[in-house]
């Protein structure tokens, strides 16, 4: 048999075939970079403070949706910090290891440096003389502003009528038990400009608060 004969060439029909697939291939490619390319800079851009802001929100979110009435720690607040029970985790140098505690935890604004501050300490010394072994303020955030509301429900019987009242206050006293929900509000600078963020968070045991004709103070529910 001729050897010429058994050599062949490729046909133009699987040039045109074989480049197709090539440069399917070759876009497939360039957009899973491209798609990737823009992924990385919209992380980028959603890094910095408002990602810190955000993982802050999380964390008080968990901890107002957990919190409870507790004696010796009750839940107080203004337009500027917040103090509750809560649980926390906390070394055991004696164990070596990480252990659930129970004792106060406090949000604030610190005016120097403007920054989102958290506090927490155990009930023996929250509630005693002993402050030892508070930690010091934990930088969570850089803002500029921060504001907390509480919002009530309080229903009042005077003889056969009911009276509702309910809304949002700028402080929380002792007296009130748990409000039904918390809103924080923040501010800081991305560049030069002024972001705001904010976020509603509803205590599922916070109560209203039923106070009888001639009653100062009315209990939690």
């Amino acid at each position: 048999m001729n050897l010429q004969s058994r050599v062949r060439g490729f046909t133009l029909v699987e040039l045109l075939i074989a480049a197709s697939i090539i440069g399917m291939i070759s876009i497939a490619i360039l957009s899973s970079f491209g798609i990737g390319f823009q992924t990385f800079e919209r992380v980028q851009a959603f890094g910095g403070p408002q990602t810190d802001i955000l993982f802050s929100f999380e964390e008080m979110e968990r901890d107002l949706r957990n919190t409870f009435l507790l004696s010796g720690i009750p839940f107080t607040g203004n337009s500027r910090s917040m103090t509750f029970a809560a649980l926390f985790s906390q070394w055991d140098e004696e164990k070596e290891e990480e252990t659930v505690v129970l004792g106060k935890k406090s949000y604030s604004l610190d005016s120097a440096p403007k920054a989102l501050v958290r506090k927490q300490q155990e009930y023996a010394d929250a509630v005693g003389e002993s402050t030892g072994t508070e930690q010091g303020a934990e930088v969570l955030a850089l803002v500029e502003d921060i504001q907390f509301s509480y919002y009530y429900y309080r229903k009042e019987l005077q003889a056969d009528q009911e009276k509702i009242e309910f809304g949002w206050k700028d402080s929380w006293s002792p007296e009130d038990g748990l409000p039904k929900g918390v809103k924080i509000e923040v501010t800081f600078k991305n560049g030069e400009e002024d972001v705001h963020l904010a976020r509603t968070v509803f205590i599922p045991i916070g109560g209203s608060t039923v106070m009888e004709e001639g009653q100062e103070q009315g209990e939690g529910g």
